[in-house]
C-alpha cells in the first residue's frame, strides 16, 4: 500500500477527489459563462428598452401634430366655406351681362 500524508485518501479515492475537483472547476467555467451570456441579454433589453420609450415619445410628438394638423385643416374648411358663401353672395348681385335687375337699359 503507498503511503499517503491523508490515510483515508489512500489508492483511488485521492483520484476520485481530483476528478470532482476538475469537474466542479468545469461547471464554475460554464456558469461563469452562462452568467456572462445573462448580463450581455440584460444589456441588450436595455437598449431595447430605451429606444422603445424613444419610439413611444416620437409617436406621442406624431399624434399630437397630427391632432394640430387636423384642427388646422378643420379652421381651413371652415374659412373655404365662409369665403365660398361670401363669393355666391357676391356673385348673386352682380347683373349678369344682358339681364335686366334694375329696371335700366343694359347697353
Amino acid at each position: 500500500m503507498l503511503w499517503a500524508p491523508w490515510p483515508w485518501l489512500a489508492g483511488g479515492a485521492f483520484a476520485d477527489l481530483r476528478a470532482e475537483l476538475a469537474q466542479l472547476k468545469a461547471s464554475q467555467d460554464q456558469l461563469l459563462a452562462e452568467r456572462t451570456q445573462q448580463q450581455e441579454a440584460v444589456g441588450d433589453l436595455i437598449q431595447l428598452q430605451a429606444k422603445l420609450v424613444a419610439t413611444r415619445e416620437e409617436l406621442a410628438a406624431l399624434a399630437h401634430r397630427r391632432e394640430q394638423a387636423a384642427v388646422q385643416v378643420a379652421a381651413v374648411q371652415q374659412d373655404r366655406t365662409g369665403l365660398t358663401k361670401w363669393l355666391e353672395g357676391r356673385q348673386a348681385q352682380v347683373p349678369r351681362k344682358g339681364s335686366v335687375s334694375s329696371g335700366q337699359p343694359v347697353e
